[in-house]
């Protein structure tokens, strides 16, 4: 009986461990992993579920939210370079053991529970690091548990000549054999430049029978084979990242002679082989990662579709990294910063060109894409309490209303599109015993020619019927009562 005790209150502690961490990585981490894991816009961000970045022991996962992570980083198969902010300085020990435990454990990922003395340990031991991680810098200390190449005895053949299409490498005269001593393909120490192949034979090692994906992707062309059958052919010239192929095959555990070919005709040389399937933490590589780059991003001009409203989760001048921006029908866009709590952007015309982050090749922040450029500075409410963001809701038409505290009181922030062009209804609901101080403006020209009107760097009116407690040449301040509050930025004509 009291083994059953104590077995059903970890049970519970558990359970209770995990609803936390699922509430807390809704308000801090699903604006940009999305709730499902998956990768808010559509999977423009690093998906969660089944990351191999949260598999094995813990410290990796922890050192991340510890300190952030920047550059380019591949999962499940795509490469991201965004910026994951660090979370160290805002989140304590139990709420990011909570937050890591629920996500180590959510959509297909079954990794052990992180508790709050793990976390204490590592935020010890890189209390001196001020400086995001790279994933080549994490991966060194902390590398994935698969992270040695699944070839053995690989062997790589090289043979000169012109071709433009696969050739009988069985005909043709091999000028060097050498081995690759760590089991992974690579191009980059091969005298020859171009006009050149190369064929690598080696023992595949399969822990477990079961179906396994391949991935294969070349500058110019090359093909896979298993025990002689030929799986994936890309038999033709062509740059790295543009006819990457896939292929599932079902193995028995044991070994499988693997063959792969290559030719060169000029320019760069880049082979990619990639598998997947059981035992496999995420994507295993079994060549050296690519030194060619991919080429700058296209534009990709995001804009409201009909009457629905855009949405845009990524980091943006001007703004905190935990911001969000919508781009309303009528030309009105805004940001709000749900770190702060707050309206912070206005601009009007073009939402935002979502190229540099959509198609992971830049890193950083952009500039909305559109004119009448506005930051209104430290905004937010001001008080001692404690402004906590507690998500967003979304209506039919993809329109959010933000929700956060201050203190005891529960406040509503819905920014809606006007009956006009090119404005904005926010509209604030205040839940609470006592008035609260908005600090609308800060930093920037302001200017009141009546009464109720304000002109917000000569280029938006804000009308509102709350009388301010501070009105100067650069700040405006606003009491609000419990109750319903209306404030209507207009571009000034």
């Amino acid at each position: 009986m009291l083994l059953r005790s104590l077995l059903t209150i970890l049970f519970l502690t558990i359970l209770a461990s995990a609803q936390t961490g699922k509430v807390l990585y809704t308000t801090y981490c699903s604006a940009c992993h999305a709730p499902d894991g998956k990768g808010a816009n559509n999977g423009a961000f690093p998906p969660l579920a089944k990351s191999p970045w949260l598999h094995g022991e813990p410290e990796r996962a922890i050192q991340i939210a510890l300190h952030g992570l920047t550059g380019e980083v591949e999962v499940l198969e795509k490469t991201y370079n965004l910026q994951m902010p660090p979370q160290g300085a805002m989140l304590n020990d139990q709420q990011l053991a909570s937050i890591l435990t629920y996500t180590r454990s959510s959509w297909g990922n079954k990794e052990s529970a992180v508790t709050p003395a793990q976390v204490a340990v590592v935020r010890e031991m890189s209390a001196n690091r001020s400086e995001m991680w790279t994933a080549e810098s994490l991966l060194k200390i902390h590398p994935f548990p698969n992270s040695d190449s699944p070839i053995k005895n690989l062997i790589r053949s090289t043979y000169l000549g012109q071709w433009k299409k696969l050739p009988d490498y069985s005909t043709l005269k091999i000028v060097s054999v050498e081995e690759e001593a760590d089991g992974f393909l690579n191009l980059y120490d091969i005298e020859a430049k171009d006009n050149f192949g190369v064929v690598w034979e080696g023992d595949l090692q399969v822990q477990e029978t079961g179906a396994y994906s391949f991935t294969l992707d070349s500058n110019d062309g090359s093909a896979l084979y298993l025990d002689g059958k030929k799986i994936i052919e890309l038999n033709s010239t062509g740059p790295l990242y543009t006819r990457r192929q896939g292929e599932k095959v079902e193995l028995k555990k044991g070994t499988i002679p693997i063959r792969v070919e290559y030719f060169e005709v000029s320019g760069a040389q880049d082979i990619v082989l990639l598998w997947r399937g059981p035992g496999i933490s995420g994507s295993q590589w079994m060549s050296v990662k690519p030194k060619t780059k991919r080429t700058p991003a296209p534009v990709i001009d995001l804009t409201p579709t009909g009457k629905e409203s855009a949405i845009y989760n990524n980091f943006l001048n001007g703004t905190t990294p935990r911001s969000i921006a919508i781009g309303h029908p009528n030309g009105a866009n805004f940001a709000f910063s749900t770190s702060n709590c707050s309206l912070s952007l206005l601009w009007s015309g073009q939402f935002i060109n979502a190229g540099k982050h959509w198609t992971s090749r830049g890193v950083g922040r952009v500039d909305p894409h559109g004119k009448n450029l506005v930051n209104l500075g430290d905004t937010g409410f001001v008080s001692d309490d404690p402004v906590q963001f507690k998500g967003h809701t979304m209506d039919k038409l993809r329109r959010p209303t933000f929700n956060y505290t201050v203190g005891q009181s529960i406040i509503t922030d819905a920014i809606m599109p006007g009956q006009s062009l090119n404005t904005l209804v926010r509209t604030i609901t205040i839940k609470g015993d006592k008035p609260l101080t908005l600090k609308v403006v800060q930093g920037i020209s302001i200017t009141s020619p009546e009464k109720a009107t304000y002109i917000i760097a000569k280029k938006w009116v804000l009308n509102t019927a709350e009388t301010p407690t501070t009105l100067s040449k650069d700040s405006l301040q606003l009491v609000l009562a419990p109750g319903t509050h209306t404030l209507t930025y207009t571009l000034l004509p």
